[in-house]
């Protein structure tokens, strides 16, 4: 059993004796830093292959390839899913009319947001919230506003 976590928060399990799977694919593809943990849950074997061995594996073999393509394109589709259902209760929560609903999940997310660009040294976290905030805030505030004061309700000002 290898456990797949991101930011400390457990996501997925993998049971290897039932699903055999690659794992680090994603950056070892791209050249680019993992976008999750695994962790053994129970004692396991896996094969560690540096991207240059990757790329040679996959050029003298091209069904492992097509196993390793068939792999991301799973993760993508049910990523895809997942996301489609986030976007649609995240919408119906929206538009439910309950508006102090709406501000706490939406505080929520920017909250999440927050936590995780703190978290990440490349400055890439922050850039992301800041690109949601930009896109998503409801009172449309942008960078540079002249009026950056907080009305209190009933204050008038």
């Amino acid at each position: 059993m290898l456990d797949i976590l991101i930011r400390g928060r457990k996501l997925n399990s993998i049971d290897a004796a039932y699903c055999q799977d690659f794992i680090g694919e994603i950056g070892a593809v791209l050249g680019t830093p993992r976008t999750a943990t695994v962790v053994a849950a129970t004692d396991c074997t896996v094969l560690c292959f540096p991207q240059l061995t990757l790329e040679q594996a996959l050029m003298a073999s091209p069904s492992l390839g097509m196993k390793l393509i068939r792999s991301l394109c799973e993760k993508l589709s049910n990523s895809s899913s997942l996301l489609a259902e986030y976007h649609v209760e995240t919408v119906s929560i929206i538009n439910s009319g309950n508006s102090e609903l709406s501000l706490k999940n939406y505080m929520k997310g920017l909250l999440f947001l927050l936590e995780t660009a703190s978290e990440d040294d490349s400055g890439e976290g922050g850039r992301n919230v800041l690109d949601y905030f930009l896109k998503t805030n409801p009172w449309g505030i942008q960078h540079g506003d002249s009026n950056q004061i907080l009305q209190v309700e009933g204050s008038g000002s």
